[in-house]
């Protein structure tokens, strides 16, 4: 679990680095003032060659944006677990759902501004995206139960854990400017495609306890696998806090929630090491068809001159 953690940690805080050393850059060649971000539009004072006042070119609503994201996520998923059969089977045992933070990092292209002279100010644009987010919980406990049949002195304990190994997102959306205030709020409404990587394992230890001496006997299941596809929607708000040449640097919250296409039960079988001993324990673990999300970050965008 600390690996797992360490590494994620550490690509999270490596990320973090290089858009810190960018904005620092940014400060440092753009000197000490800090602008908002503006739509760039002809100096008043500029004419064209019959002395009339030039017309706006190269400005922000029309040129294609490319821009890369990072952030925290809260990620919920609730599992169901169960002892299908074997040792302990019958008790009610318990099942915690998948909750977790992590990091998320994505990548998107918007158009141009759509009919800029239909909507004005609202200044539509459609996006694709494209992100992935690293969870830093490493262990959910998919089953859980300690049983002790009747008029036995048997104990079994058993504990299935499972794990949200990968997941990633794609989607295309709408973005538009709300106006507030001296500042536009961006709204991004999106619908995404989301995959996810899981796995599970299963343990189970039983315990007998027969005139003064006790028996201790462990079974293990290998890791079971499956991959899960989900459709979702996705809402997140940014405002533009920075401005330098043509990066424009933002902060946003989003929220995103999706449902299973197909909920994929893993089924494990622990046993014993020993060949003799012929007992077993079998689990399931099925991931909860509703996932949801919400988190924030930072967002760079590029305004080239294409």
């Amino acid at each position: 679990m600390q690996g797992r953690i360490s590494r994620r940690l550490a690509s999270g805080f490596w990320v973090g680095t290089v858009l810190a050393t960018i904005l620092l850059l940014g400060s440092l060649l753009g000197g000490a003032t800090v602008a908002i971000a503006a739509e760039p539009g002809a100096d008043a004072a500029e004419t064209d060659g019959d002395g009339d006042p030039a017309k706006a070119v190269n400005s922000d609503n029309e040129k294609w944006q490319p821009s890369l994201s990072m952030g925290f996520v809260l990620s919920y998923q609730d599992q169901e677990g169960s002892n299908n059969a074997g040792l302990g089977f019958g008790d009610p045992g318990t099942s915690d759902g998948m909750v977790s933070p992590g990091f998320r990092f994505d990548a998107s292209l918007a158009s141009p501004v759509l009919f800029e002279s239909l909507v004005g100010p609202f200044a539509p644009r459609v996006f694709a995206q494209v992100g992935t987010q690293l969870l830093l919980e490493d262990n959910f406990v998919a089953w859980r139960s300690i049983f002790t049949p009747p008029a036995t002195s048997t104990t079994n304990e058993t504990l299935v854990k499972s794990s949200v190994d990968s997941q990633w997102y794609l989607g295309v959306g709408l973005e538009f400017l709300i106006p507030a205030g001296e500042r536009d709020i961006r709204l991004r409404t999106s619908v995404d495609y989301m995959s996810q990587t899981l796995s599970a394992s299963g343990t189970s230890d039983s315990t007998t306890r027969q005139s003064g001496n006790t028996v201790e006997r462990h079974y293990e299941s290998p890791v079971a696998e499956t991959t899960n596809h989900a459709l979702g929607v996705g809402v997140a708000a940014e405002a533009d806090v920075y401005s330098w040449r043509d990066m424009r640097v933002s902060l946003f919250l989003e929220t995103r929630f999706a449902w299973l296409m197909d909920q994929n039960t893993m089924t494990l079988r622990a046993v014993s090491a020993d060949p003799l001993d012929l007992d077993f324990s079998e689990f399931t673990v099925t991931p909860g068809a509703f996932i949801a999300q919400g988190g924030g970050g930072i967002r760079i965008r590029w305004v080239p001159v294409w």
